[in-house]
């Protein structure tokens, strides 16, 4: 399907990206035909119903859309945590960042503190001077940049270039006083009263944390907050995506859940060829059901898109470990 070509590409350039599914077959629209909009390119499946498509998307900036006809999702790209320094405090929160779904960059010019023998959970690790090091870097409105030097100066540098990249969070560790002491610097400097408003320092949460775990959980804390305060959305994994552009591939999307179903609205999943899935839609006996179903789709070049609910009682909750049944209703279509 061309249209997730344009979706994951943009994803991958680190671009938020708003789509419409239908979900019904209608005089204009067939089920799981599609639309997207990222930066101020859209795309429809079908170009002529692009008036029809336009029409939509007034719905959904007016509130008006019909959310039993359309699934509206923003998906959203890998968050990107630039940990500028790699002390104590950057290992600690590498750890604890790799584990809430980030893609760790860890930069420092030097080499005993910048290695992946040292940091093994990071994407990237990059040992040169910071100025270099940011040409390297790829930034987004889902980057986030942690900065936590050896000293003043480095720290007044890094932000100075932290703050002139896109990016959804800037924070820098350090007493209040030195923190005054980088910003005035920057002032001096040109940069801008607003840019250096949006800096988070002292850097993490106030919970009163000394050791360099409990700093990195305020900070993990701070990060997951902004995250979150940027809007709702679904993350789309990087092996999803690369899944997602493969032709004959099944492609599962959750359209809603009740009860205890563990995986939220726009999660997916792809079957692959050969019956391996990417991804998850929460496991179980719904998910084994969703495989079989996409294993026939794919066998059949002529399958069309088809919604399917899957329901667990509360006996069979109890024997996965959860405490209550739930219900997941999910999209399959042929890529």
């Amino acid at each position: 399907m061309k249209i997730y070509e344009a979706v994951t590409g943009a994803i991958a350039a680190g671009k938020s990206v708003r789509m419409l599914t239908a979900l019904q077959n209608t005089d204009v629209f067939s089920l799981g035909e599609k639309s997207c909009i990222y930066d101020a390119t859209r795309i429809d499946a079908n170009p002529s119903h692009a008036a029809a498509w336009q029409a939509q998307y007034t719905a959904l900036a007016e509130n008006k859309l019909d959310a039993t006809q359309f699934l509206a999702e923003t998906l959203l790209p890998q968050s990107q945590l630039v940990l500028l320094g790699g002390g104590h405090v950057s290992l600690a929160l590498a750890e604890v960042c790799a584990r809430l779904d980030f893609s760790v960059t860890v930069i420092d010019d030097r080499a005993d503190f910048a290695s992946s023998a040292r940091f093994p959970m990071a994407d990237s690790v990059l040992c040169l001077p910071f100025s270099d090091a940011f040409a390297q870097l790829s930034c987004g409105e889902n980057t986030y940049f942690a900065i936590m030097t050896r000293g003043h100066q480095s720290d007044a540098l890094c932000l100075a270039l932290a703050l002139q990249q896109p990016h959804a969070y800037v924070g820098m560790i350090g007493s209040v006083r030195k923190n005054a002491m980088v910003k005035e610097k920057l002032l001096r400097e040109g940069i801008s009263h607003a840019l250096i408003a949006q800096v988070h320092a002292p850097i993490g949460k106030a919970i009163g944390a000394q050791s360099p775990a409990e700093i990195a959980i305020s900070i993990a804390a701070e990060l997951i907050e902004t995250r979150h305060a940027h809007g709702c959305g679904c993350v789309l994994e990087p092996a999803v995506c690369d899944a997602l552009c493969i032709g004959g591939a099944v492609a599962v999307t959750i359209l809603s859940k009740h009860g205890s179903a563990p995986r939220d609205t726009g999660t997916r999943m792809v079957v692959l060829p050969g019956g391996t899935a990417v991804g998850t839609v929460g496991g179980g006996a719904a998910e084994f059901e969703a495989i079989q179903t996409a294993c026939k789709m794919i066998a059949d070049a002529d399958a069309q898109p088809q919604i399917l609910t899957f329901a667990m009682s509360n006996t069979d909750a109890a024997l996965s470990g959860m405490i209550c049944g739930g219900e997941v209703t999910v999209l399959l279509e042929r890529l």
